[in-house]
């Protein structure tokens, strides 16, 4: 079997194909025999490889880049949509809803915990520990204090406040 260098390299392409990249495992038993009984030099086998490491190495850089791109297209995108959000709520009364043939605008009901800059995250350090992440910078764990606080309230029945910290209901519009 006498082949061109190009009807080569695909042939070595194809062999190598058969490799399962993930887990390294040989796919296709006869593979060994594929590259094997090709009527090459050895250095022709491996100058064939080595150029189809490169060309997956230049593959592989560019969906490195096509990922970034894609990912600031997809921020951009993101960033656009919330913006418009806000300015279609500004035009909304809370609660409001529209219904279209091909478009629902309803509101969400959600609530988040505010800090006031002048809260003493030292007292809430000693007591409530579990609330205040230690950082290089005290802050308030919202997330624990959101939990704790709808569990005193679950348990006392009524809304307990503590000076510095209050839970703040909003309206979170929804397009879909």
């Amino acid at each position: 079997m006498n082949l061109s260098l190009y009807e080569i390299e695909q042939k070595l392409e194809q062999a190598l194909d058969a490799i399962d990249w993930e887990t390294g495992e040989i796919l296709d038993e006869e593979l060994a025999d594929k590259i094997g009984g090709l009527k090459v030099a050895r250095e022709e086998k491996i100058h064939n490889i080595a150029l189809y490491i490169i060309k997956l190495v230049r593959y592989g850089d560019m969906v490195k880049a096509e990922i970034v791109k894609l990912t600031g297209m997809k921020k951009s995108n993101d960033n656009k949509v919330s913006s418009l959000k806000k300015f279609l709520a500004s035009f909304l009364n809370d609660g409001e809803k529209f219904k279209f043939s091909n478009a629902t605008i309803s509101w969400r009901k959600s609530s988040s915990i505010v800090q006031d800059d002048d809260l003493d995250l030292e007292q809430y350090k000693y007591e409530y520990p579990r609330l205040v992440e230690v950082k290089t910078v005290r802050t308030l764990d919202k997330k624990k204090a959101k939990i704790f606080f709808e569990e005193q309230a679950a348990i006392n029945e009524t809304p307990i406040f503590y000076d510095g910290i209050s839970i703040v209901e909003k309206q979170n519009i929804q397009i879909k």
